[in-house]
């Protein structure tokens, strides 16, 4: 799953978090905003918004 946030996030680098899931809900992808967080502190990502 990381890789698939990881591929949305490099194609639409402004794209918001909400946006962001939308994109993946729509794609058939079962994730919640807390996991993107999480993904985003255990890699010290941060997003600029």
């Amino acid at each position: 799953m990381t890789i698939v946030i990881f591929v949305e996030l490099i194609r639409n680098p402004g794209i918001s978090i909400e946006a962001l899931l939308s994109g993946l809900h729509d794609k058939g992808y079962k994730i919640e905003a807390n996991t993107i967080v999480n993904l985003f502190k255990h890699y010290n990502i941060s997003k600029k918004n």
